[in-house]
């Protein structure tokens, strides 16, 4: 690669992203999560925390404000909506001249670890030392149910597109208004008569929200108790406005586990007035869980927006060059032509050049420049980016971007990135886990409150819930793996752990284990008649 072309790209490179950088910068990392210094029980109180939420909701909505521009901007980066759109030429003014390309790489990344921690619905399984586990089982059965009855997987599998792609995911859970009846001014949960089957219809709602709009309050005390729950919604100041000037406002829905209120604001949340204690709670609970994937609360396009910016950066400067170098550079010698005279002649097909006559023994003459373009040193540079934001988040490259020393499946998965995405994925797993457990507890919760749902006995502790990662890579290696190591009689559950085929080792183990008594008893049963006859053939 030449000295000026080299010259010519990174200068391009740098002044674009330091333009990019210093327009969109956040002065803080991931999303940060908002604490006062209040407990729990502040808020059981006569007025149920209104005293409190009227001192602190300011600085809360506040930092609310600036979380969620973070959050909205990392969504819209992940859609699509980029700093290469800002792009510019320095010393270039037309438009014609700037290409931008945006490869989606954010996208890309978000989609795959979406996809590697949904695609398979996990599993809920009772753990080993819980006893009645039959009546358990069917308990699980009726929960099944209900995940079917409220899209709880394609909800789920939201949810893990906003973590990943911004640092926090909500889910909203509540019992269900429109199965409660009324009936001589006496309120009735509905029965199979009114249209419900509480054996295969969820009682509550399941919902995941924009964490745009909707966030947690937690205590600063050593626990980080949640302690209220905020959503807010735009709605319409004065009803009776011109459709062309609507004149809209924020309306500040929060709910503790005690009470829930509602407050108006404007749109930059610059006043708070109108608290109004909306209702009183029978039932103590809070309907929204906040989760996220790291203690941080980074997603993956705050962790590789330089990267991404780079890539795109590089992508479109490239283009940037080709086209350039696809238009020749006319260099004319000793003679003189202005910009119509050059026109003319390229409409006609021919140039005609004359001798300067100001210029004594001068021949007139015509020289092209043209400028190559280095695509294989490009291209090195173009990849390297790629596998370092892929291995940064644990992505597996795409197909065809293998590279590894090599031939097999064990070299390949290593060169391909997969080894490290199953670990980083597990690893996300374990704090995902933190909500799925308090998801479950307010499922039960609210399913308890019905007196006829069949789901009674179950409890969140007897519970294992196992995400379902395939890793099937080297099936046969691994079976064989297995076999070996049942001939040498070691335990189930140590050898199903060492294969890693199988979420939930304990549940398999156990079928092995009945499978094994139960292929024993028939060659004992086997052996046994067959002795008999022996015997008896004998006695003859």
């Amino acid at each position: 690669m030449s000295a000026k072309i080299l010259q010519k790209v990174f200068l391009h490179f740098f002044y674009f992203m330091k333009e990019i950088l210093m327009a969109k910068k956040f002065s803080f990392t991931g999303i940060k999560r908002i604490e006062i210094p209040k407990t729990d029980l502040d808020f059981n109180v006569e007025d149920f925390g209104l005293s409190i939420l009227v001192k602190y909701m300011p600085s809360i909505l506040s930092t609310h404000k600036q979380n969620s521009e973070k959050i909205e901007y990392l969504w819209n980066y992940k859609n699509g909506i980029q700093d290469i759109l800002e792009k510019q030429r320095p010393f270039l003014k037309s438009f014609l001249a700037n290409n931008i390309v945006i490869e989606n790489h954010a996208s890309r990344q978000v989609d795959f670890k979406t996809a590697l921690a949904t695609s398979e619905r996990r599993d809920y399984t009772i753990k080993p030392d819980v006893k009645n586990s039959k009546e358990i089982q069917d308990d699980i059965t009726y929960f099944y149910r209900y995940q079917t009855d409220t899209n709880f997987y394609g909800k789920d599998k939201d949810l893990k597109e906003w973590i990943f792609t911004t640092g926090i995911g909500i889910t909203y859970t509540c019992p269900r208004t429109d199965i409660i009846t009324q009936k001589d001014g006496i309120y009735n949960f509905a029965t199979l008569e009114d249209g419900y089957d509480i054996n295969s219809e969820a009682p509550f709602e399941f919902n995941t929200l924009s964490p745009i709009d909707n966030f947690v309050v937690y205590s600063s005390s050593r626990n980080k108790q949640p302690l209220f729950c905020v959503s807010i919604v735009e709605v319409e100041k004065d009803e009776t406005a011109n459709v062309t000037t609507i004149n809209k406002q924020k309306e500040i829905h929060i709910e503790t586990r005690y009470a829930s209120f509602i407050l108006n604001s404007t749109m930059s949340f610059g006043s708070l007035n109108n608290y109004n204690l909306e209702k009183i709670k029978i039932h103590n609970y809070l309907p929204m869980i906040e989760y996220s994937a790291n203690i941080s609360r980074i997603g993956i396009i705050e962790k590789n927006k330089e990267l991404f910016d780079s890539i795109n950066s590089l992508v479109s400067t490239m283009l940037d060059i080709v086209v350039d170098g696809s238009n020749l550079i006319l260099i004319f010698k000793n003679t003189d032509v202005d910009k119509k005279t050059i026109e003319n002649m390229k409409d006609a097909g021919a140039l005609i050049i004359n001798d300067n006559p100001a210029k004594q023994n001068s021949v007139a003459d015509v020289d092209t420049l043209k400028i190559s373009v280095p695509i294989d040193s490009f291209n090195v540079y173009y990849e390297q980016r790629i596998k370092q934001a892929d291995d940064i988040v644990g992505v597996a490259s795409p197909s065809g971007q293998v590279t590894s020393g090599g031939d097999t499946g064990q070299a390949r998965l290593l060169g391909g990135g997969w080894n490290n995405a199953y670990t980083i994925i597990l690893n996300e797993i374990n704090s995902f886990l933190i909500g799925d457990y308090e998801e479950l507890k307010l499922i039960l919760y609210i399913c308890n409150l019905f007196p006829d749902n069949p789901i009674n006995k179950l409890k969140a502790s007897m519970i294992d819930i196992k995400y379902r990662i395939n890793q099937n890579d080297n099936f046969l290696v691994k079976a064989q793996g297995i076999m070996n190591l049942y001939t040498v009689n070691m335990p189930k559950e140590e050898i199903l752990k060492a294969s890693g085929l199988f979420s939930d080792v304990g549940a398999v183990a156990k079928k092995w284990q009945e499978n094994d008594d139960m292929v024993n008893e028939q060659k004992n049963k086997t052996t046994s008649i067959s002795e008999t006859k022996l015997n008896n053939n004998s006695q003859e």
